[in-house]
C-alpha cells in the first residue's frame, strides 16, 4: 500500500495580484536587506563562538543517539578550534541522510542490504530518509526495502515526511500558509506513521520542511507548524522521535551569516513550541565552503536555543561540495575540519547525505575514496578522529 498525500492546500500565493503575497514579498525583501547589513556589520574576522556565550543550562531529554549533545556553559566558550574533540577518542558520525530519487526504484532488496551494511561497517547506526514523498514522487516502494534491511540489521531508521517543496521558501513567509500546509502534511504522517510503525527499526519521523529564520512574523507560527505535525506522528506512536534541520544562512549557496542573537531569539521561539526532540544544525559547508570560519558561533548560538527549549541539539555536517555549478563529494581533510570545529558543542553527528557522496556502491570513484578514507580514520585504534 502507498501513502499519498490528500492535495487540499489553498494556493496562497498562485497570483502575483493576491495582497497577502506581495505584502509578504516586500516584508521579506526589508528583512533580508536589514539581516544581510546587520551581518557585515556585526561579523568578526576568523569566525569562531566569540560572541555566543553564557546562557543557563538546562536539561536534556534522554535521546536516541550514542550520546547526548553538550550544552554545557563551559563547552561554549572554553574551547577553540585548538581543543579536542568531544569523545576521549575523536567525534564520530552516526546516522546519515538518504536522499531517494526515482532511479533508486530500480535497486533490489540486496542493494539496501549492503548499503546498510556498509553504513553499519563505519559506525553509522540511524538512517535518515529525507522524504517519502518529495513533491508528490511516492517512495514507500523503496523506504519499505530499507526498513526491512535496517530491521535485518538492527539499525534505526527516521522517515521524512511528505514534502512540498515548491515555493516553500517564499509561502513560509505567511502564517496562513503554514497552518493550511501543516493540516495537510499531518494527515499525510499520520497514515505513513500509520504504514510503517510494525517495523522495529521505525524508531523516528523527520520533518524535511527547513527554516533558516528569515521571517521573524512567522517564528510562532513556524513552530506550530512543526509542533501539529509532530502530534500527528506521536497520536500514531508515542514513541517516535521527531527531529528537524535547520540552517542559518541567510542564502544557502552565500557565505552570509545572521547575528548570532537572532538566531538563538528565532529558534527558541520556533522549538519551544514545536514538540520535537532533536534538531540538527546543517552546518552549509557544503553549499559554501567559507562558512567553515562560521560554524563555530553559528552552532553555538543554535545550541543555547535547544537548551531553551529542552531540544536535543546534533550537527548535520554536509559532506559534499559546489563549485561551478558541480557538486561532488568533500574531502576527507574538510569533514575532519568540520567535526573539529563543531565537536566541542555537540556530541552526536549526522551528514548529508550517504547514498550519493560516500557510498563505495553509486560509482563515483571520489565517494568510494571519502569512504575509504573515513573507515580508515574511525577503526584506526592508534588515532581514530582524535585532534
Amino acid at each position: 500500500m502507498f501513502v499519498s498525500i490528500p492535495d487540499s492546500r489553498t494556493p496562497l500565493f498562485a497570483s502575483p495580484r493576491n495582497p497577502l503575497l506581495l505584502a509578504d514579498r516586500w516584508r521579506s525583501l526589508a528583512v533580508l536587506l536589514l539581516a544581510v547589513t546587520l551581518s557585515l556589520s556585526a561579523r568578526v574576522p576568523g569566525g569562531g563562538a566569540a560572541d555566543a556565550r553564557n546562557s543557563p543550562a538546562r536539561p536534556d531529554r534522554s535521546g536516541t543517539g550514542p550520546a547526548l549533545a553538550r550544552n554545557t556553559d563551559s563547552d561554549i566558550e572554553g574551547e577553540t578550534d585548538s581543543g579536542h574533540g568531544a569523545l576521549a577518542d575523536g567525534p564520530r558520525i552516526s546516522g546519515a541522510f538518504f536522499q531517494l530519487w526515482e532511479s533508486d526504484r530500480e535497486r533490489p532488496s540486496t542493494y539496501w542490504e549492503k548499503e546498510l551494511s556498509l553504513m553499519q561497517a563505519i559506525g553509522l547506526d540511524l538512517v535518515i530518509i529525507q522524504s517519502n514523498q518529495p513533491d508528490g514522487a511516492n517512495f514507500s516502494d523503496i523506504t519499505e526495502k530499507i526498513l526491512l534491511a535496517a530491521d535485518g540489521l538492527g539499525m534505526r531508521v527516521f522517515i521524512g515526511t511528505a514534502l512540498n517543496e515548491k515555493g516553500w521558501y517564499t509561502n513560509k513567509a505567511s502564517a496562513t500558509f503554514l497552518a493550511a500546509e501543516a493540516k495537510s502534511i499531518a494527515s499525510y504522517t499520520k497514515a505513513m506513521v500509520g504504514q510503517f510503525k510494525p517495523h522495529r527499526s521505525f524508531k523516528g519521523v523527520y520533518l524535511p520542511y527547513e527554516d533558516n529564520g528569515l521571517y521573524p512574523w512567522t517564528r510562532e507560527a513556524m513552530g506550530d507548524f512543526y509542533g501539529m505535525i509532530s502530534q500527528a506522528a506521536r497520536g500514531e506512536k508515542p514513541d517516535l522521535k521527531v527531529m528537524i534541520s535547520p540552517y542559518t544562512a541567510l542564502i544557502p549557496s552565500l557565505d552570509i551569516p545572521r547575528p548570532t542573537g537572532w538566531t538563538e531569539w528565532h529558534f527558541t521561539g520556533v522549538l519551544q513550541r514545536a514538540g520535537v526532540d532533536i534538531c540538527a544544525w546543517q552546518d552549509g559547508v557544503g553549499c559554501s565552503p567559507s562558512r567553515i570560519d562560521d560554524v563555530e558561533a553559528e552552532l553555538a548560538a543554535m545550541v543555547r536555543a535547544c537548551r531553551a527549549a529542552n531540544v536535543e541539539c546534533w550537527g548535520n555536517v554536509e559532506i559534499f561540495h559546489t563549485e561551478n555549478g558541480q557538486t561532488d563529494p568533500t574531502s576527507i581533510d574538510m569533514l575532519k575540519l568540520q567535526l573539529k570545529r563543531e565537536s566541542h558543542l555537540v556530541e552526536t553527528f549526522i551528514c548529508f547525505d550517504f547514498n550519493h557522496y560516500m557510498s563505495p556502491q553509486n560509482g563515483n570513484p571520489k565517494a568510494a575514496r571519502l569512504y575509504e578514507e573515513y573507515r580508515g580514520l574511525v577503526t584506526d585504534s592508534r588515532t581514530g578522529l582524535g585532534f
